[in-house]
C-alpha cells in the first residue's frame, strides 16, 4: 500500500527530537493499513529541466500512521523519516511505500520515552529494509 501527496508543514516536533519527519495528509478515500508504525521506501519526486522531465528518488525510512496520542493528536497523519539523509521535502510531492508493520501506534509517557522508541523503530526498519533491498 502507499499513501502520496505534498509534503506539509506540521509542528516541528520530530525535528526537534532529532527524527525529523515529511508529513502527508492521506486521502480519506483511500484505503491504507491500520494505524501503527512501519518501515517504508520514500520515493521523492522532483520536476527538472525545461522539458519538466520527472526524476525521482528513492530513500529508506520509518513512519508513523496515525493521530500522534503522544501529543494528542486529532488528525490522522503520515509521518516519514528518511534514515541516514536531510533534506527539505516541503511542498514536494513524495509517495510513501508500506513495506513492513513495525508496531501499533501509542501514546508515550514523555518525550525522552518517544526518542528511546523511535530509536529502536528506525534501528528495526534499517534491518527489514537491509533485507529486501529495491530492484532496479
Amino acid at each position: 500500500m502507499i499513501a502520496s501527496g505534498i509534503v506539509r508543514h506540521g509542528d516541528r516536533r520530530g525535528r526537534l527530537i532529532g527524527f525529523p519527519t515529511a508529513n502527508l495528509l492521506p486521502d480519506p478515500h483511500k484505503l491504507l493499513p491500520a494505524d501503527g508504525v512501519y518501515a517504508v521506501r520514500v520515493r521523492v519526486h522532483d520536476e527538472t529541466g525545461s522539458d519538466l522531465k520527472v526524476i525521482s528518488t528513492v530513500y529508506n525510512g520509518v513512519a508513523n500512521l496515525g493521530v500522534r496520542p503522544t501529543f494528542d493528536g486529532k488528525e490522522r497523519l503520515v509521518e516519514a523519516h528518511l534514515l541516514d539523509i536531510d533534506l527539505d521535502l516541503y511542498d514536494k510531492y513524495i509517495t510513501v511505500e508500506f513495506i513492513a508493520h513495525l508496531r501499533s501506534e501509542q501514546r508515550f509517557s514523555g518525550i525522552d520515552a518517544l526518542k528511546a522508541q523511535i530509536s529502536s523503530d528506525v534501528q528495526q526498519a534499517r534491518q527489514i529494509l537491509a533485507a529486501r533491498r529495491v530492484s532496479a
